[in-house]
């Protein structure tokens, strides 16, 4: 007779499997220091958007570069595609940001994909017993390496 697994390891599955169907969705931006490094400034989402793609952040994220360029990177890809185009940003509350990434979707090979605008309900109408996951890329994981000539930023899956 098998045992039933717990709470804790259903919740661990769910977070895995919600780890793999979101990755190609979320991506990592970085500043441009020079042509040699960057570093880990914030995370990002892909939307499609009346017929747009688009890139979602933090405008907190999005403001760093009036420090330094900044740039993504697509799922499953080791290159860096330049931020060309403005956000446009809401503050405080909001703390949101957004530029069209169209132009250079399809520069480098990947299996990055936006969110589709018919899967964002009208409103936040949480049901019970309902989880939240969200997915990111945190600073305190993120490490410029000189041997590979690579920023590292491993994501961070969050289930709650």
């Amino acid at each position: 007779m098998t045992e039933e697994p717990t709470l804790e390891d259903r919740l661990a599955v769910a977070s895995n499997l919600m780890t793999y169907q979101m990755a190609p969705f979320v991506t990592q931006i970085s500043g441009i220091l020079d042509a040699d490094s960057g570093e880990h400034v914030g995370s990002g989402g892909y939307i499609h958007w009346r017929d747009k793609r688009f890139l979602l952040t933090n405008e907190h994220v999005a403001a760093t570069v009036q420090k330094h360029s900044l740039a993504r990177k697509c799922f499953d890809t080791e290159d860096y595609l330049r931020i060309n185009n403005p956000f446009v940003a809401i503050g405080a509350p909001h703390d949101l940001a957004i530029s069209p990434v169209d132009d250079h979707w399809n520069s480098v090979c990947h299996s990055g994909m936006a969110f589709p605008d018919y899967r964002f309900e009208a409103k936040h109408a949480p049901l019970q017993a309902e989880y939240l996951f969200v997915m990111g890329f945190t600073d305190e994981k993120s490490y410029f390496s000189a041997i590979g000539q690579m920023l590292f930023t491993p994501g961070t899956p969050y289930l709650t």
